[in-house]
């Protein structure tokens, strides 16, 4: 899993270190839908972080297996770098 810290290095950019943890254990919201193929399965708070599974035994165990591979794409893919933050009206 990963955890994450934040340093504000100024107004507009932030940098992130991202530290691996072996055994760590967290909770993430999972959406399930069925259709006529199986299970559909996405974790909302994670952008592009979906699975799918024939039973919805499979699919939870395979978007837990998803999540995984996510943030640990998200650690390696940020390591060192510049993140920046944006003010959005909604």
């Amino acid at each position: 899993m990963v955890v994450s810290r934040i340093y504000y290095l100024s107004d507009k950019s932030l940098t992130f270190e991202l530290v691996l943890y072996d055994n760590l254990n967290m909770k993430y919201p999972v959406v399930i839908n069925q259709s006529e193929y199986g299970f559909d399965a996405h974790c909302p708070v994670l952008p592009g972080c979906h699975s799918q599974g024939d039973t919805l035994e499979e699919a939870l165990e395979n978007i837990k297996d998803a999540i995984q591979v996510y943030l640990k794409t998200i650690a390696i893919e940020t390591k060192d770098a510049a993140v920046y933050q944006v003010e959005v009206s909604v």
